[in-house]
């Protein structure tokens, strides 16, 4: 997975709550009061230590708006090469965490980390909710072998006790990118992290498909763990750029699909051969995908043939009423409905370079989506809209002839200009201009058909 995220804590978010608060100033104050983390941890070298702290039974205050807790760790003697990694299962109410020396002088520390995907044994429980997974390492060169570090986490809502729940160690192994450190599976491998049955992992999706996969009334059980196991392998693997689809072995079993919308209801979005073959896909012999979130059964002849799984869903949520749409990145679908019931479909919806495939247009109107709008006029043409949570616009674009075509804007949230750029035919042309938040162009390039000029 190469979602690794720039980790912004780096305390600014501390010094928003209170300028005086400084890292420097915070450093020593859990300097001087280390009996508020007991828990001393010593790894021996390549080991992984297994861990849980509780949070709020023990916790220092510093004047009097920020609560601390956490724990102690020493870097092994004969530290080498090896980096800190771990993975940890923390509650959303402590929602911040950073390292820092024993003693000595404030550094920066942890800077990426990533999501978690799987849950593991020893670590999570099955029926864990509202909390957060996260992996992560530090080079080390921020450790001097043998002395001791704190690891923090900071209180952000009052709530009961509860428990953060992990497992870290030194490991020396080859890393995927220097600035980004560390994969996944890297961290998993060194730690012994024991994932949870697939089917026990598809739980935590939500996911109508897999509860169809794995009703044996339907699929093996066999086929519907290694379809599960390729959903996470999409995930783990996707990046903001690409979403991924693979397209996996026939089915063990011909389901028909007639009994699966009987005991399911009907699918969240559905993929017509046509439809497929305007898109290029390779394999047309079926004659529909039928798809719920993650999962799209193939259909030939009224049964299921074959399955087909992505890492972002198709999920229809709707309120049923007016005129509406949905908008999904694979293949840059957008439906729309009226009163709930799909009155159009397009491809390649405002993508740049790419000309949209229209399966059918919907009436002329004003469509409103998951904070964004898409407004459909006489001359054939669209306006699209993203929208922040107040409703304020974010971004808007024009779509022409099925291109990117004219100006796109976007704001600040103030309503202020973030940038504007020019299109022609799918193509940047014109201008590009990039604004502060005080109105002063940060950047600015011409471009003609698509090249900087």
């Amino acid at each position: 997975m190469k979602a690794f995220f720039l980790f912004s804590l780096c305390f600014s978010t501390l010094l928003s709550y209170a300028q005086e608060l400084t890292p420097e100033k915070l450093t020593w104050r859990i300097q001087d009061r280390l009996e508020y983390f007991p828990q001393k941890i010593e790894p021996e070298s390549d080991e992984t230590v297994y861990f849980k702290d509780q949070l709020g039974e023990k916790s220092l205050k510093i004047e009097d708006e920020h609560i601390f807790e956490g724990f102690q760790i020493t870097a092994p003697k004969d530290l080498g090469n090896r980096d800190f990694v771990w993975y940890f299962n923390a509650p959303n109410a402590w929602g911040k965490w950073y390292i820092l020396p024993k003693k000595g002088e404030y550094k920066p520390g942890f800077k990426n980390f990533s999501s978690g995907d799987l849950i593991y044994k020893e670590i999570d429980k099955v029926d864990d909710e509202g909390r957060y997974r996260i992996f992560q390492s530090l080079d080390n060169s921020y450790f001097e072998p043998g002395e001791t570090y704190v690891i923090w986490f900071k209180r952000l809502e009052q709530t009961e006790l509860d428990e953060v729940r992990g497992a870290f160690g030194f490991y020396e192994l080859p890393k995927t990118n220097i600035e980004t450190g560390w994969a996944i599976p890297q961290i998993e491998e060194s730690l012994k992290l024991q994932p949870y049955s697939p089917a026990v992992q598809a739980k935590q999706l939500d996911s109508k498909g897999c509860e169809i996969l794995l009703d044996e009334d339907f699929f093996d059980r066999d086929y519907a763990e290694r379809r599960i196991k390729d959903i996470f392998f999409t995930i783990r693997n996707q990046s903001s750029m690409i979403q991924f689809q693979v397209q996996v072995p026939p089915c063990d079993t011909s389901p028909s699909i007639q009994k699966i919308f009987q005991k399911y209801g009907p699918p969240d979005y559905y993929l017509s051969r046509e439809a497929a073959s305007l898109l290029g896909l390779d394999d047309l012999t079926h004659t529909g995908i039928y798809y719920y979130d993650f999962i799209g059964f193939k259909v030939k002849n009224g049964v299921v043939i074959n399955t087909v799984v992505q890492s972002i869903p198709y999920r229809k949520v709707l309120k049923g009423q007016g005129l509406e749409f949905l908008k999904f990145p694979i293949h840059g679908t957008i439906i729309f409905y009226k009163d709930g019931k799909q009155i159009g479909e397009i491809h390649r919806f405002a993508q740049i370079y790419e000309k949209s495939i229209h399966i059918k247009s919907p009436e002329v109107g004003i469509y409103k989506g998951i904070n964004s709008e898409v407004t459909y006029n006489e001359s054939g043409d669209y306006i699209y809209k993203t929208m922040y949570l107040d409703g304020k616009v974010k971004q808007e674009m024009a779509i022409q002839n099925s291109y990117l075509n004219g100006d796109a804007y976007g704001f600040y949230p103030d309503g202020s200009t973030s940038y504007h750029i020019q299109y022609k035919d799918g193509l940047l042309h014109g201008s590009f201009k990039q604004y502060d938040q005080k109105g002063n162009i940060v950047q600015e390039f011409n471009f003609e058909e698509g090249k900087r000029k």
